[in-house]
């Protein structure tokens, strides 16, 4: 009986101390995967959505990977190294989806700024896209009409006048 008074009592001590279960850090490893994969794949099927739309391929460019697993580790390090700390005296129970939401919104984040940072490996694509709209214009007969009102816009370089000194 004293024993598991005493069981009861150090692991209520170790809980506060700022021991964080197993359940909690499988949480963050789960939120940093599932928002590393959202934060990598969401832009990228946009952007094929937009361009498959016109008969565009796009392929998927491998840089975005290490921005990943930057993204990935920073959030599943950073966060687990904070939530011992920040949780010593919260319920456990209601630290799981805490933690989870914690690393997901964390590698979301980086992974979708990371990308930002890179900028976009679809000038091909773009260019293509350019084309094709611009070969619809013509098929429809507006492409002159959309040509002589760039021509005659003020801020048009063909219409500026070189000043003589």
């Amino acid at each position: 009986m004293v024993l598991n008074e005493t069981a009861t009592i150090v692991t209520t001590i170790t809980t506060a101390a700022g021991a964080v279960d197993n359940y909690t850090y499988l949480a963050l490893v789960l939120g940093g995967i599932i928002g590393t994969f959202l934060g990598m794949m969401i832009p990228y099927y946009r952007a094929k959505r937009k361009f498959g739309k016109e008969g565009i391929d796009l392929l998927f460019d491998k840089d975005f990977l290490k921005v990943a697993a930057f993204a990935l580790a920073t959030s599943i390090i950073g966060v687990g190294s904070l939530y011992p700390t920040l949780l010593a005296g919260a319920d456990p129970s209601g630290t799981y989806f805490a933690a989870f939401l914690t690393a997901a919104t964390t590698a979301f984040t980086i992974n979708v700024g990371g990308s930002w940072m890179i900028g976009t490996n679809n000038k091909e694509a773009e260019e293509q896209l350019a084309v094709k709209k611009a070969e619809q214009l013509k098929s429809e007969g507006k492409f002159d009409t959309i040509l002589a009102k760039i021509n005659k816009s003020p801020e048009s370089p063909s219409n500026t006048e070189p000043t003589q000194p």
